[in-house]
């Protein structure tokens, strides 16, 4: 499993989906009684921030965690009053949510806070087009969406808390594996009496995977101190390709 999934990445990131969506849900659905909110609109609205929430952020630490999630907010909240507002006028309001959806590509390219800006200020534009909201309910939903956001960050701090130090050690294992099957492959394919085809293709999707590795690490460890170890693993998928063009060629020359 750690092979197939390096780091455990897709299995984090389907746990915190399944974490997200129960506590905006339950939040939404809660919250709409003492607000007068309807309860179609509140768990709408909880779904709404818990999808996002998940989507969205990818940060490492707590601290850089909790400032994105409590970021989701407030360019929804910005944007949703003149979303309502024009609502009745259709023609308007999809050509304000053609101007966001532009916008999310220009503001993408300042770093995740801007894109959770550009994509939140779209969603609200969307959400404003679609759903016959009063306007006399923004104060309301803000509430809503504000209580959402920070039940879905003590949900995250508490049970899907970050640890990238324990992330890359995972991905550095899931790299040796691969490693190793390379390194099997190859040995494979060199010996005497051998299905080099066979082994040749085995080895080849043992790169891929290894490359996968690779762009996993370069992905999802940013921080300056694990440059090293980045730059060991680049080496070793270097020596990894070299072995494997030797190998290729020694196939060839048997296939002939």
């Amino acid at each position: 499993m750690l092979a197939t999934d390096p780091g455990l990445y897709q299995l984090q990131a389907g746990w915190r989906m399944l974490v997200s969506l129960s506590v905006a849900l339950t939040t939404g659905y809660e919250l709409s009684h003492p607000l007068d909110i309807p309860v179609f609109l509140g768990m709408l609205l909880g779904g709404l921030m818990g999808q996002l929430s998940w989507s969205l952020i990818a940060e490492k630490t707590p601290l850089r965690v909790a400032r994105a999630i409590m970021w989701i907010p407030l360019p929804f909240s910005a944007i949703l009053p003149l979303a309502l507002w024009l609502h009745p006028h259709r023609i308007l309001s999809m050509c304000l949510m053609g101007l966001l959806a532009a916008m999310i590509f220009v503001l993408a390219r300042f770093g995740p806070i801007w894109l959770i800006v550009g994509t939140m200020m779209f969603t609200a534009s969307m959400f404003g087009l679609v759903a016959p909201i009063p306007l006399a309910l923004f104060g309301r939903i803000f509430m809503l969406s504000v209580a959402t956001a920070a039940a879905v960050l003590v949900a995250w701090l508490v049970l899907c808390h970050p640890m990238p130090r324990e992330e890359l050690l995972r991905t550095q294992r899931a790299f040796l594996v691969e490693a190793r099957r390379i390194a099997e492959a190859a040995s494979i394919a060199l010996a005497a009496n051998a299905d080099r085809a066979r082994a040749i293709r085995r080895m080849r999707r043992a790169m891929r995977r290894l490359n996968m590795t690779t762009l996993t690490i370069d992905g999802t460890s940013p921080n300056p101190r694990w440059r090293p170890i980045r730059t060991r693993l680049n080496s070793c998928t270097s020596t990894c390709s070299t072995l494997n063009s030797p190998c290729r060629a020694s196939g060839r020359r048997c296939s002939r």
